[in-house]
């Protein structure tokens, strides 16, 4: 097994998250954008056996002091849905070893599923809400909750328009009043900026009742999949159920654009369970993610 850093291009990586189905956090899109911060880097790693990809780790690397780096794989690393344990077991180790190639440090990672051998578990794992967009409209129109489609009716009876929009700047800005209300955190406003550089790497859907946009949601794309990141709806756009006419143009669009997935974000029933709620009332399978956790120099981090 052998494990290579170079040779590597966007396509053919952003391909690869696709293949394993990967989250945003390892897309090339998130990697580069992450990686213009002062002291941080990305590194990429394909692990090869006999010439075959059978496993890759988007390594987001923050440097802390002098040769001492702290590496984080978010929703990695991804193996080949066939990769027994022991394989799985030789990767982990390979990228240990490859981020102690540039320098001693801090190993963390949240893997998809379950955890990784050798590292110390440091938090519970979380619960995301994720919808396939693949059946037909009809069965996901089907597959709705009964309140959410309730509340879906009402708003098409409402004199609502729903389309798209480019005003990123206003929606971050009513995104920031609301951080500031609730006191809840997010990607920073500059990564969202660097995102929407490319014109096809995001999309916006609005809502607009006589003119005025009263309800309004962003989401990232990355290969075939889309992140549903910024939701933001007025007293208005509330009164009307606005933001479920505005999710659900987005399913529709989002598909028709060859998206197969979407990842509605963190669905936590018990913190907030109305968020939870309007996720999961889109008809998304509840995904488990694994248990975050640490590999350090001194917990045999080089063997």
């Amino acid at each position: 097994m052998d494990f290579v850093t170079d040779h590597v291009d966007a396509a053919a990586w952003d391909a690869a998250v696709d293949a394993y189905q990967g989250g945003m956090q390892q897309s090339w899109r998130y990697g580069e954008i992450t990686a213009r911060a002062p002291g941080r880097a990305v590194l990429r790693v394909a692990a090869r056996d006999q010439g075959r990809t059978i496993a890759i780790a988007q390594i987001l690397i923050r440097c802390i002091a002098a040769r001492m780096r702290v590496g984080l794989i978010s929703r990695g690393p991804l193996f080949q849905p066939t990769l027994g344990p022991a394989e799985r077991r030789k990767v982990v180790r390979g990228l240990r070893r490859v981020l102690a190639e540039h320098g001693p440090g801090v190993l963390i990672t949240t893997p998809e599923t379950g955890a990784l051998p050798g590292f110390l578990p440091v938090s519970a794992p979380v619960s995301l809400a994720v919808l396939d967009l693949r059946p037909e409209v009809a069965i996901l129109r089907a597959g709705l909750r009964g309140k959410w489609r309730n509340r879906l009716v009402r708003a098409e009876a409402a004199d609502l328009w729903v389309g798209t929009s480019r005003q990123i700047d206003w929606l971050l800005a009513r995104e920031a009043e609301n951080r500031h209300q609730f006191g809840y955190r997010g990607l920073p406003p500059d990564f969202l900026l660097g995102w929407s550089d490319a014109l096809e790497a995001w999309r916006i859907y609005v809502a607009r009742f006589q003119g005025k946009i009263v309800a309004a949601a962003l989401f990232l794309l990355h290969g075939t999949g889309a992140s549903y990141q910024i939701g933001w709806s007025g007293p208005q756009g509330r009164r009307l159920n606005a933001q479920n006419l505005v999710m659900w143009r987005a399913i529709e669009g989002l598909r028709k654009t060859g998206t197969d997935r979407l990842d509605l974000g963190r669905a936590d029933r018990d913190r907030a369970p109305g968020l939870a709620r309007f996720k999961f009332g889109t008809g998304a399978a509840q995904q488990v993610l694994g248990t975050t956790g640490v590999a350090l120099p001194s917990f045999g981090f080089l063997h």
